[in-house]
C-alpha cells in the first residue's frame, strides 16, 4: 500500500488504524460523488471532523479488489467563503 498523504505513514499496518480512527464517530462524510474505472476511484466529499470541516478529493488505485495506492487533497471549509457554490 503506497500512501501519498503528507501526514500518513506508508503501509497497511499504519493505514488500517489510521482510517478507523479518522472515520470513528463523530466524523461524518457527506456530499459524496464517486467515479471509477480502469482500476481507479475518485471520491469528492465533505468530511466533518470534531474540530473542522473539509472538502476532500480522494484518488485510489486498485489491483483487482486490493487498494494499492492513495492520494488526497483537503481544503478546510471555514463558513466564511464568499462564493456560495464553493467546494460542492
Amino acid at each position: 500500500y503506497i500512501q501519498h498523504n503528507a501526514i500518513a505513514e506508508q503501509g497497511r499496518a499504519f493505514a488500517i488504524p489510521f482510517l478507523e480512527a479518522l472515520f470513528a464517530p463523530p466524523t461524518v462524510s457527506s456530499y459524496i460523488t464517486v467515479f471509477s474505472g480502469q482500476g481507479y476511484v475518485f471520491a469528492h466529499h465533505k468530511l466533518a471532523l470534531a474540530n473542522a470541516t473539509y472538502a476532500v478529493m480522494d484518488y485510489f488505485r486498485f489491483q483487482g479488489t486490493c487498494l494499492v495506492e492513495h492520494w488526497d487533497v483537503l481544503q478546510e471549509i471555514t463558513g466564511d467563503e464568499p462564493n456560495p457554490l464553493a467546494y460542492f
